[in-house]
């Protein structure tokens, strides 16, 4: 059992609320701002907390935000400093990298491939918070906890190589998500497989 399972589950039920009582129907692009905000702010505030709540933790958030290592797609802070207010700016902009990462095309052309997969797997999560209104509740579940995963992982993804292994697990998530595989495919699928051996 992981630590940061706690922190999936957290945002996972924020966002959920954030979409009922906010967003409601669909995504509009002036309310994204608003949610840009609320974003930091949690972060913000999940660092206070843990900071006298359990120190080993917070010890463990800023470690893993201020290090720097050997890694070719190391993820560095865009803004040096320590106070709480430019740690959540820059969480709020790590979080926009990991999910449109064309800084990885200056490091080589060895790196597209990433680039164009990544940028498939943020197009397919775009395309299923403006369909919230039409989606099935599966799908927003699913949608809220790969949010969730999505705002964990930022908090402590060393680098660009770490990312898109773990990322890489929410595959199935992603069929769900986006309608590919469902409750009434796989009936539909069960059924002709029964007609096809009766």
């Amino acid at each position: 059992f992981r630590k940061y399972f706690l922190l999936i589950i957290a945002f996972m039920y924020e966002f959920k609320y954030i979409f009922k009582f906010l967003i409601k129907d669909k995504v509009y692009l002036n309310k994204y701002i608003l949610i840009s905000v609320i974003i930091i702010v949690t972060y913000i505030l999940i660092l206070i907390f843990s900071k006298y709540i359990v120190p080993d933790i917070y010890t463990e958030l800023v470690r893993v935000r201020t290090r720097v290592s050997t890694a070719a797609t190391d993820i560095r802070n865009v803004i040096n400093g320590d106070n709480l207010i430019l740690f959540g700016i820059n969480y709020l902009l790590l979080l926009i990298r990991i999910l449109f990462p064309v800084e990885l095309l200056i490091k080589g052309p060895k790196y597209l491939m990433f680039v164009v997969y990544q940028f498939v797997i943020t197009i397919s999560f775009i395309k299923a918070l403006k369909n919230y209104g039409k989606n099935n509740q599966v799908q927003n579940i699913v949608l809220y906890l790969f949010i969730g995963f999505i705002l964990t992982s930022a908090t402590f993804e060393p680098d660009f190589g770490s990312w898109v292994r773990h990322e890489a697990v929410t595959f199935p998530i992603l069929l769900i998500m986006n309608g590919i595989v469902s409750e009434k495919n796989i009936n539909t699928n069960n059924k002709e497989l029964e007609t096809k051996y009766e």
